[in-house]
C-alpha cells in the first residue's frame, strides 16, 4: 500500500474564477493587499500496488486521465523519487542530485506528458532514414556524410528531409492523401 499526494494547478494562462471570487470577497472584508489568488486541488489517496514503480505509473495515469484536465491544468507530485531514479541511471555521474539540470528535467517531463516520447519517435524516424540511405547508397554510404547532409537541411519535417535525401516519397504521399 502506498500513500499518494497530488497537487493539481490551473495553468497560469487560464482564468481562475474561484480564485477571483475569493479575492473579491477578501476586498469586501477590507483585505485590499490580496492579489493573484489561485485555488488549486490538493488530493491524497492510497494505492494498492505491487511495487513503487507500478504505483507511480498508476498515479500518473490517474492524474492525466481523471484528476486533471490536461488542457487547463498541470499536476505535480513529489519529484524526489524521480530525481533519485535519474541520478542513479544517468551514466558517468552526468546528472548530480545537487545540480539544477536534474530538477529542471524532472519538472519539465512531469508537466508535459509526451515530451520525452517525441525523442523516441524522432530516433525511430532518423534510424529509418539511415537504413534507407544505406540501402540506396550501398558501399558508398558513410554515416558522417549522411549526418552532415541531414544537419544541412534545417528545421523541416523529417518526412521532407527523407524525401530530399533519398528520393523516397512514400511518407509525403501519405501526408497528401490524409493517410
Amino acid at each position: 500500500m502506498f500513500k499518494a499526494t497530488v497537487l493539481i494547478k490551473r495553468r497560469s494562462t487560464i482564468l481562475d474564477p474561484q480564485g477571483k471570487a475569493v479575492e473579491i470577497g477578501a476586498k469586501h472584508l477590507g483585505l485590499n493587499n490580496i492579489a493573484n489568488t489561485r485555488i488549486d486541488k490538493y488530493i491524497q489517496f492510497d494505492i494498492d500496488a505491487d511495487d513503487k514503480k507500478s504505483a507511480e505509473k498508476e498515479v500518473a495515469e490517474y492524474c492525466h486521465k481523471l484528476l486533471a484536465n490536461p488542457i487547463m491544468e498541470d499536476y505535480e507530485f513529489t519529484l524526489e523519487d524521480a530525481v533519485d531514479f535519474a541520478v542513479k541511471w544517468t551514466p558517468r555521474g552526468w546528472m548530480p542530485k545537487e545540480g539544477n539540470t536534474v530538477w529542471f528535467d524532472e519538472q519539465l517531463y512531469l508537466q508535459q506528458p509526451g515530451y520525452g516520447t517525441s525523442y523516441v519517435v524522432c530516433k525511430v524516424h532518423l534510424e529509418k532514414m539511415i537504413a534507407d540511405s544505406s540501402e540506396l547508397l550501398s558501399e558508398s554510404f558513410r554515416l558522417k556524410h549522411f549526418m552532415d547532409e541531414f544537419h544541412s537541411k534545417g528545421m523541416i519535417p523529417l518526412s521532407l528531409i527523407r524525401w530530399e535525401m533519398t528520393g523516397l516519397d512514400d511518407e509525403i504521399r501519405k501526408l497528401q492523401s490524409g493517410y
